[in-house]
């Protein structure tokens, strides 16, 4: 089966083109910031043991007395914030969830294009899947 492109099949190729570009970028865009909270959070959480660690062995790791105690227990709470907002931020934004949907998007919409330019989709194929995805994807093509 040949699909053909005309002058009226363009706007929808375009279309199709445009979204792809623009889910691949979204998951793009996800997967690296994902990936920095997940960095940040596993730096974040070690450095929080090893300042307990070296506090509970050694004494304050800044200072002497109650104020080195202080400092260090702060130090060690700042780095547990850090963990804390970057673990809920990557949970809470389900990061997990939306680049595995930006990817699923991307790949159908591949699959779409190469059908275009393969000819092996007709364009009543082609623009019911397209429907489809606008569809289940608004956020991924935007």
């Amino acid at each position: 089966m040949e699909t053909k492109i005309t002058t009226d099949h363009f706007e929808l190729v375009n279309d199709i083109r445009s979204s792809l570009a623009n889910a691949e970028k979204n998951a793009i865009k996800i997967r690296k910031f994902n990936a920095w909270l997940l960095i940040i959070s596993i730096v974040t959480s070690a450095a929080t043991t090893l300042v307990t660690a070296i506090t509970a062995a050694r004494g304050p790791i800044v200072g002497e007395g109650p104020s080195g105690w202080k400092v260090s227990c702060l130090i060690a709470a700042a780095f547990g914030f850090a963990t804390t907002v970057c673990v809920g931020a990557n949970q809470g934004f389900r990061f997990s969830d939306r680049g595995s949907r930006a990817n699923e998007c991307a790949g159908r919409l591949r699959s779409l294009d190469i059908s275009i330019k393969t000819g092996t989709k007709n364009w009543d194929l082609i623009t019911k899947e397209y429907e489809e995805i606008v569809s289940k994807f608004p956020e991924e093509i935007r």
